[in-house]
């Protein structure tokens, strides 16, 4: 029997409050990526690699869709 697949929307910040939001199949990879400055160009080089909101999903299309809801409030909205 398979088991059911889990799709996360993530924010990881840095002490400067830079933040990032990405989704992924595979959260505590992905951050531990994010902390050893892997993530990708922008997360290294703003050192983003707080993990301070995740939220789960089994449909990748509703995570996505949540991702872009996310990235289109305003920098003050995402912080509250």
């Amino acid at each position: 029997m398979a088991r059911e697949r889990c799709y996360y929307v993530y924010i990881v910040a840095s002490k400067s409050r830079v933040i990032y939001v990405g989704v992924t199949g595979f959260l505590m990879a992905r951050v531990l990526r994010h902390k050893a400055g892997e993530g990708g160009a922008f997360t290294s080089k703003y050192r983003v690699h707080r993990l301070v909101y995740y939220h789960g999903f089994s449909n990748v299309g509703d995570a996505i869709a949540r991702e872009t809801e996310i990235k289109k409030w305003r920098r003050r909205r995402r912080w509250s």
